[in-house]
């Protein structure tokens, strides 16, 4: 798992974002997560919930620091979020 690191440290905050067809807001959320400043460790998870909107391949392509997984079936927030917990280190 890479995680979005600027200390060299393990990660301290998990970030989990549940996305199904997200193209329109995705690029904004994530940067949002990536211009906060500190000195902390943060990773983030994105679960893709079997978008059909090309949200994952374009996670995938902009965002090589960003732990994706992808669903083939569209399974839900809950699930989706159990599963980035059970993944996550921080």
């Amino acid at each position: 798992m890479v995680a979005v690191d600027m200390t060299g440290h393990s990660p301290l905050v998990s970030v989990c974002i549940a996305n199904y067809n997200g193209m329109d807001v995705i690029d904004e959320c994530l940067q949002s997560v990536m211009r906060q400043q500190g000195d902390i460790a943060v990773e983030i998870l994105v679960h893709d919930d079997a978008s059909t909107d090309g949200s994952a391949a374009h996670i995938q392509r902009c965002y090589p620091g960003v732990t994706l997984f992808r669903s083939s079936a569209n399974v839900g927030f809950c699930v989706a979020n159990n599963r980035m917990v059970a993944q996550c280190h921080g």
